[in-house]
């Protein structure tokens, strides 16, 4: 049997969901900072007008009281569509926090071999109920409305196994994709189950197809996904 990736020493590839959490992380500390360099100079400069005094005319008073208002105002306003973004921002870092695992193997776009092994693994740091997800893309060269595949799987230290044959529709029977159609392939997701993990635990995924064609062209990537649930 052919692997895709050598187990033991390959490095993950950084997908583009990888990608994004971690560019997401870098705006994020970058917005905090600058948020509050924003809030401090925007304090010290209200502390400095409540210092000056000005004399003169109640006309050049009265002008000169509106500046400060509207400058304050918008002070205001700037600090609250940055308060507004940091916590959106804030948001989706924590939704993405109960992603434990996310990563797609490259594939022949000239044929999946059917003895080609896509592998994948993680390691448990928490006890509790996690969602599996497998996800590929495909494009125009894909010559099958549906893929079946054989996943396979194996907990460890407690040896429990998981076997299974599913059927992932790629169009329905309008001809319309099932997933996210983008401009050179389609982003296809498939949820595969629940599993539950003791701490410490590790996993052991391993899939392939079992289409008849020997060769199964059109496929570029295949990946799991996991999230912890409860």
């Amino acid at each position: 049997v052919r692997t895709i990736t050598d187990r033991a020493n390959s490095k993950p590839v950084m997908t583009v969901m990888e990608r994004w959490r971690t560019a997401v992380s870098t705006i994020t500390v970058t917005g905090i900072t600058v948020a509050a360099t924003i809030i401090r100079a925007a304090t010290t400069a209200d502390h400095a007008e409540g210092a000056t005094t000005t004399t003169g005319t109640g006309e050049k008073d009265n002008r000169m009281g509106k500046q400060r208002n509207n400058s304050s105002g918008t002070r205001k306003y700037t600090l609250l569509y940055i308060i507004a973004a940091l916590t959106v921002v804030t948001h989706l870092c924590g939704c993405d926090n109960r992603r434990v695992y996310s990563h797609y193997e490259h594939l022949d776009l000239n044929g999946w071999e059917r003895n080609d092994t896509a592998f994948f693994g993680f390691r448990c740091h928490e006890s509790g109920t996690y969602s599996l997800d497998m996800g590929f893309r495909t494009n125009h060269e894909f010559p099958y409305k549906s893929l079946s595949m054989v996943v396979e799987h194996i907990i460890f230290p407690s040896q429990s196994t998981g076997h299974s044959t599913i059927r992932c529709r790629i169009t329905d029977d309008t001809g319309n994709i099932t997933g996210k159609q983008g401009i050179s392939c389609n982003d296809i997701k498939y949820h595969l189950g629940e599993i539950e993990m003791q701490k410490d635990d590790s996993i052991k995924i391993k899939i392939n197809h079992c289409m008849r064609r020997e060769m199964l062209p059109g496929l570029s990537e295949i990946g799991i996904e996991a999230i912890k649930l409860r």
